[in-house]
């Protein structure tokens, strides 16, 4: 049975991704000494997207349980039995 939270766990690998790219995004900076205002502003504006949208989503599904069913994989299997109508 798929429970709510395999879609967390999505989530968080999603979420996993993206700090990579911007830990990525930072060294690039540096490594490249690329350290305009611009760039500065524009890495602020994504972080603090990133952290509104963390903080946004905690908010949101603090009062989800999840371990609710998704998805119930019993009453599809009952559906296909023979004999049954």
């Amino acid at each position: 049975m798929l429970t709510l939270s395999t879609l967390l766990i999505i989530y968080w690998i999603f979420l996993a991704v993206f700090a990579i790219f911007v830990l990525i995004n930072i060294y690039h900076l540096a490594a490249s000494a690329s350290l305009t205002i611009i760039s500065f502003i524009v890495t602020f504006f994504v972080i603090a997207a990133g952290v509104a949208t963390i903080y946004g989503t905690m908010a949101l599904l603090q009062d989800i349980n999840f371990q609710q069913p998704l998805l119930n994989t019993g009453s599809i299997t009952e559906a296909f039995r023979p004999g049954q109508l």
